[in-house]
């Protein structure tokens, strides 16, 4: 019988984050793959903040002579 189990890995142990039925001291066969962190609210309104001050920093102007739809696109 497997089981999937989410665990945290913490101190060189695995730490299942349900209960495991095992039996104490019994082998088992683990695959570990890690789990991408789900960003928090805060962590997304931070990087929100960041992109924001860098708009503002490098905003993107060009400055430069603009051309008319008809000077944009060859018209024999």
């Amino acid at each position: 019988m497997s089981t999937e189990v989410i665990a945290t890995f913490e101190n060189g142990v695995f730490k299942p984050e349900t209960p495991v039925e095992c039996v104490d001291h019994s082998r088992v066969r683990l695959t570990v793959e890690p789990i991408k962190a789900e960003l928090t609210h805060e962590d997304r309104q931070a990087a929100w903040e960041r992109s924001k001050q860098n708009i503002q920093q490098f905003p993107v102007h060009s400055q430069g002579e603009r051309f008319t739809r008809d000077e944009l696109h060859d018209r024999d």
